[in-house]
């Protein structure tokens, strides 16, 4: 292929599998996005926000504070 369909730098090597191209990954960031997608899938996910979670996170409120100023919360 002459035109990667891939963004500037990425190295991840296109193959083509019939009609589709389909890219090459290593087994553990193949598992790593296995985990992601069946975490965003999951039927049993919680969906709050960002001051519900930190309330729930069990973190210090100092360490909260560090998250709400980082991130702008």
């Amino acid at each position: 292929m002459t035109d990667s369909p891939l963004p500037d730098g990425d190295d991840h090597q296109v193959i083509r599998l019939g009609a589709e191209e389909a890219v090459i990954v290593p087994l553990e960031e193949y598992r790593w996005l296995r985990k992601v997608h069946d975490w965003q899938q999951g039927t049993g996910r919680v969906r709050t926000n960002a001051e519900e979670f930190l309330k729930l996170s069990g973190l210090s409120e100092e360490d909260q504070q560090k998250l709400r100023d980082k991130h702008g919360i």
